[in-house]
């Protein structure tokens, strides 16, 4: 329990500064494109050294919650777990591993912000409309997975009670399990949707 209070207080602080980072993202993403006016064709090397780093963590954060999902998923049928200490091993699997995740979404974060600022430097304007979409996608990808990190948090408390008092809340748990995955499955789309967007923007060249 100690192990859990100390992970959901680093947790906080890694909250604050991902928001800090994609209320940046958001800012600069916006005016970016406002002042952006050049013709041509151009995509600063930057982008796409970004561009390629944020694909990476992010295909990371979605391969990591496939694996959660599968996890918790045995938890609520009681299937994978033959004893306590094998439920006990899973929730420090699933602490690390969440420590991991977040770790990933800052530098997700940034990696996006350094996109958005190549946004003036695209060209034409409908592709860094489109860069701007994407963006847009993976930025709310980070905001649903503040989301989904809270209520896994809730949920790792519940099964590390269950191990303590021998008593399971089914009904809560069930619960939390269900709007888990549902988030997990959020996560996964706007990724995908991100990935889509850049593909019509790679259209705009040719690519």
């Amino acid at each position: 329990m100690q192990r859990l209070l100390e992970w959901k207080n680093q947790m906080s602080q890694k909250t604050q500064l991902i928001l800090t980072v994609l209320i940046g993202i958001i800012v600069i993403a916006f005016l970016s494109f406002i002042f952006s006016s050049l013709s041509g064709r151009s995509i600063p090397d930057t982008f796409y050294i970004s561009r390629q780093a944020a694909s990476s963590y992010a295909q990371g954060i979605v391969s990591m919650l496939g694996e959660t999902s599968d996890n918790i998923t045995a938890l609520q049928k009681g299937a994978g777990f033959k004893t306590r200490s094998d439920i006990a091993d899973m929730i420090t699997s699933e602490i690390q591993k969440n420590k991991d995740i977040r770790e990933k979404a800052v530098q997700l974060a940034l990696q996006l912000e350094q996109m958005a600022k190549d946004i003036p430097s695209i060209s034409p304007k409908d592709a860094a409309q489109t860069a701007l979409v994407a963006i847009s996608q993976e930025t709310a990808l980070i905001g649903q997975l503040l989301s989904y990190n809270n209520d896994l948090n809730q949920l790792l408390v519940l099964a590390q009670e269950e191990i303590v008092n021998g008593y399971r809340d089914y009904t809560a748990m069930n619960e939390i399990i269900t709007k888990v995955n549902k988030e997990a499955q959020d996560i996964n789309a706007l990724n995908g949707r991100f990935n889509e967007e850049l593909k019509k923007f790679d259209a705009f060249y040719g690519r």
